[in-house]
């Protein structure tokens, strides 16, 4: 399988983010037994996608949402993906207002999709 690009990941991320009803500062959260999760966490589980089987993305996001920033940057670490980039995009996703962030990191994954480094 070929590596995917950070800004097929985010493409994804931005979708992720405008399907969800609200972006909550990170991890994230769990809601109806379902995960809405920060930028950070979304980047990590999206990149994870057609890596895992089913069961592993399930226990991906449980796991996500249990250990907190620092088991966000060790799953990115696990799955090879630029530790910087999403140390600075849960710094990001955590710097908004709750009544902003959705629309702002909305507006951030697709300008880092288009190729476009973030503001």
């Amino acid at each position: 399988m070929s590596k995917q690009s950070a800004e097929e990941i985010f493409g994804r991320v931005a979708r992720r983010i405008e399907a969800q009803s609200f972006l909550p500062n990170s991890p994230g959260v769990l809601v109806d037994n379902e995960p809405v999760f920060c930028t950070g966490a979304a980047f990590v589980y999206e990149a994870a996608q057609g890596r895992l089987s089913s069961a592993d993305s399930e226990k991906l996001a449980s796991d996500l949402l249990s250990n907190g920033k620092s088991g966000l940057v060790q799953k990115a670490i696990e799955f090879d993906l630029d530790v910087r980039l999403v140390e600075q995009t849960i710094s990001m996703n955590d710097s908004f207002p709750d009544d902003c962030r959705k629309a702002r990191m909305h507006q951030e994954a697709l300008r880092f999709a288009a190729g476009r480094k973030s503001r």
